[in-house]
């Protein structure tokens, strides 16, 4: 049996159900079988680092694109996978995994692995990742635990909690004032400093919504909503190179929720429209469309007007 962290905290059983969604299709016949720890000394693993690491705080009912950087050593084996998991708390499951599972050869290296995390409204104090090397669904080669990491509110997540209900009244400037004031308590929140760009840029301050978006993106690197939104900024700043490399990035994303797909594909199409590339419009615009079919009569008027 492995164990976490704490003695109380096992993986066990769980894993080799859990890797139904997240292994290739051959591994599927060995479903059925409790998972075995066959460890040997020319097999490891390590976390490096990950991001972010909570130590600004975390907010409650936000979603964290989870990523750590993972070393490994694989000799017992000519192949092997590579899965992250997130525990909350004690729990024996895990609340989330990173898919599907990275397959890596005999060797050593590095991989970056990555999960999205919604938190819980209430009721989860503490964190834990685990990173499980895995031969197959029911023997795992190495593991390594991460510390436990403590959770708590960041500071100034009270003014901020003033400033969504302003935002959410449709008083966009004394938003962006209670904004402001959370980012002086706490600088390196991404979060304010996205939710006040979004009050900037609703009252079409749209330069210093653009500001504030850069500084999210800085503590929050590759963040598929703050990307999105500085796609659609820049489309209004008339940036249509900067709106194309944003969204690009998104539509590149394997993970990125479905409706910022269909956002980044309909803003890089009506950026590709203003650069006059009607070809590469078109296909961003019919991409959308498989997102919406139900906007395909719109769709169908956006390409006719290129003359698609």
């Amino acid at each position: 049996m492995i164990r976490r962290g704490s003695p109380r905290q096992t993986l066990c059983w769980i894993l080799a159900a859990w890797l139904l969604l997240i292994l290739p299709a051959a591994a599927a016949p060995f479903l059925g079988l409790p998972a075995a720890v066959a460890r040997a000394d020319s097999d490891s693993v390590s976390l490096l680092n990950f991001l972010p690491d909570f130590g600004n705080g975390i907010i409650p009912g936000e979603t964290y694109r989870v990523q750590s950087e993972v070393g490994y050593s694989l000799g017992s084996k000519a192949s092997a996978y590579l899965v992250l998991y997130l525990f909350e708390d004690e729990d024996e499951r895990p609340a989330v995994r990173s898919r599907p599972a990275l397959q890596i050869a005999e060797g050593t290296g590095r991989a970056t692995l990555e999960l999205s995390y919604t938190v819980p409204r209430d009721g989860v104090s503490s964190l834990q990742l685990i990173v499980v090397m895995l031969q197959d669904a029911n023997t795992i080669l190495a593991w390594r635990a991460s510390r436990m990491i403590t959770l708590a509110p960041p500071s100034g997540y009270g003014l901020f909690q003033e400033g969504l209900d302003a935002y959410k009244a449709k008083d966009y400037q004394r938003a962006i004032a209670w904004f402001s004031d959370a980012i002086r308590e706490g600088p390196k929140v991404p979060q304010y400093y996205q939710w006040r760009a979004d009050a900037l840029a609703r009252l079409r301050d749209y330069k210093e919504a653009l500001a504030d978006l850069t500084q999210a993106l800085e503590l929050m690197p590759d963040d598929p909503s703050i990307l999105a939104n500085l796609g659609i900024v820049n489309l209004w700043l008339s940036d249509w190179n900067s709106a194309v490399d944003d969204l690009t990035v998104i539509i590149e994303q394997l993970d990125a929720p479905d409706d910022l797909k269909a956002r980044a594909y309909r803003g890089r199409g009506i950026a590709y429209a203003s650069l006059g590339d009607a070809s590469a419009a078109i296909y961003d615009f019919r991409a959308y469309m498989t997102y919406y079919p139900e906007q395909a009569s719109d769709v169908a008027e956006w390409i006719a007007n290129l003359g698609g």
